[in-house]
């Protein structure tokens, strides 16, 4: 059952799913983890329950959208992602080095669907990966010229100047 969030579910899979979360829960599990096991939340659950017989009423499209990227088409992408070339570009400068070559595939948001689609989205090509800058916990000094700080500060003057103070502060 898992998957998107906001996803329709035809009425007959409903009931199943619920006899079979009653069965399990009837064997001595709890409804949550049947729920979770099942691939929905406690809260959807008890909703069904509540109200069994109320089919979903979303109305929407029933079929997939007539321009939805082929499989063929989704394949040339990853082969383009994959490439020694666009190995180590992400999606928004691949797209225009494309266009530039007179080659359109699909858009900036189709790559990274597909990207995320084949959990590829994450760093890929040569250069090393950020790594988090962390914060020191604290600045002490035991000793005179070990912990320094600064500050600009711009005030504005009459007639137009702007005065510019550096100060430099040294911790004793």
């Amino acid at each position: 059952m898992g998957g998107a969030r906001g996803r329709r579910i035809d009425h007959l899979t409903r009931l199943e799913v619920l006899s079979l979360i009653k069965k399990a829960c009837e064997m001595g599990c709890r409804k949550s983890v049947a729920s979770q096991e099942m691939g929905l939340t406690l809260r959807t659950v008890e909703r069904w329950e509540k109200r069994p017989h109320i089919p979903d009423r979303r109305e929407g499209p029933n079929t997939a959208p007539a321009h939805k990227l082929s499989e063929a088409e989704c394949n040339k992408m990853l082969e383009i992602i994959n490439s020694k070339k666009y190995g180590a570009l992400s999606p928004c400068q691949i797209v225009p080095k494309l266009a530039d070559e007179g080659i359109y595939i699909a858009s900036e948001s189709s790559y990274y669907r597909v990207l995320r689609r084949n959990n590829l989205l994450h760093h890929r090509g040569k250069a090393k990966q950020r790594v988090p800058y962390r914060k020191p916990a604290s600045c002490s000094a035991s000793a005179p010229n070990q912990v320094w700080s600064w500050d600009i500060t711009f005030m504005n003057a009459s007639k137009g100047k702007v005065l510019l103070f550096i100060s430099f502060y040294g911790y004793l």
